[in-house]
Formats: structure tokens, C-alpha cells, sequence
């Protein structure tokens, strides 16, 4: 898969995660995992650079 592509798809994916709201139904899963979520958008903005993840 071209690079290009898996980019555009990885970050279509993510915005989709990062739009939920909440991201996690249960109580239990956002108190477990709700703050490591905060890597979404570092990802995207990685995405966008030039030197971010293939």
C-alpha cells in the first residue's frame, strides 16, 4: 500500500475515533483508558508532518 494511502486511511480512521463522544461507552473503559485517548491527536498531527509515520 502506498504510503500516501495508509496515511489518509490511518487518519481517517483516527478522526472518526476522536469525534466520539464519548469515545468510550462504559464508565469502566473511560476511566481505564479515556486519557491514553489523548494520543489521537498527537498521531494526527504526526500524520500531517512530513517526517510522521509512513
Amino acid at each position: 500500500m502506498p504510503d500516501d494511502a495508509w496515511r489518509t486511511g490511518r487518519a481517517n480512521v483516527l478522526r472518526a475515533l476522536a469525534d466520539r463522544d464519548p469515545l468510550y461507552v462504559t464508565r469502566h473503559a473511560r476511566e481505564r483508558w479515556e486519557t491514553r485517548a489523548a494520543n489521537l491527536a498527537a498521531e494526527l498531527d504526526s500524520l500531517s508532518s512530513p517526517g510522521g509515520p509512513p
